[in-house]
Parts: C-alpha cells; structure tokens; sequence
C-alpha cells in the first residue's frame, strides 16, 4: 500500500503505512522489507529513518546472505544511487546472486515511482532484470 500511495502523491498516507510496517517487523524480518523501508523513506525525506533501516540491513547481512537488490533498495534510501546501480549491474550480470524475486521486480517496475529510476542507466539496467 505504501508504494501505490507515493505513487499517486499521497505522501501522508504512504508515510503512516511505512510506520505501520515497521510497528508490525519482527526482530528477524527478511533484509528485504527492510531495504524497501530504506527506498521509502528517503523518498519521503525521512533520511534518518532511512538509515535506520539501511543499518538494519548490514546488521542482518552478518548473519545472512543479502542480495545485491535488496542492498540496491537499501542504497537508494540513504541516496547512494551510484552504489544502487552498481549493485542492480552485479544483479543483471549474474542472477544467481538473487534469492528472492520480490526486490528485483519491484526496482524492475519501479514501484515507488523514483525519478532516478527513470534515468538512462537505470533504465538499461532495470530492462536486463529479468528473472
């Protein structure tokens, strides 16, 4: 739901469904959900909870395989669109490296609607993301 809210201009509403998903977390949630939360709020300007969340991802990767598109997520929420690309380019070259279809589909569609996305690298990157 938070997606679909940014996407239409509802930051407020977009901004309370992010909070709700944090609330709901567990302790051991998947890195994934972490780095979209990360995505989130930097686009909404909330780059302190977006670093939050980022950290939360390092600290899981200590004791998980994370996989370049969830750190893509993760990188695009504290604005490393550079490290972001680089890791979607790893991603494209090989994607064995992918676990989990769900982040690399959703940077695939940009489901946040993220003007960076729309950029020529990104969008020759985000074309060769088929799994």
């Amino acid at each position: 739901m938070h997606r679909s809210e940014f996407a239409q201009g509802n930051h407020d509403a977009s901004l309370a469904a992010l909070k709700l998903t944090k609330s709901l977390l567990p302790d051991d949630a998947a890195p994934g959900i972490r780095g979209e939360n990360a995505w989130g709020y930097g686009l909404l300007g909330y780059p302190a909870e977006a670093a939050r969340a980022y950290e939360q991802v390092r600290v899981a990767a200590q004791a998980r395989y994370v996989d370049p598109a969830v750190w893509a997520w993760a990188s695009m929420g504290i604005g490393e669109y550079d490290v972001a690309l680089k890791l979607l380019r790893q991603a494209a070259d090989n994607t064995d490296l992918i676990q989990d279809p769900y982040p690399t589909h959703f940077i695939r569609e940009n489901s946040w609607s993220d003007p960076r996305l729309e950029t020529a690298a990104f969008i020759k990157v985000r074309e060769r993301l088929r799994l």
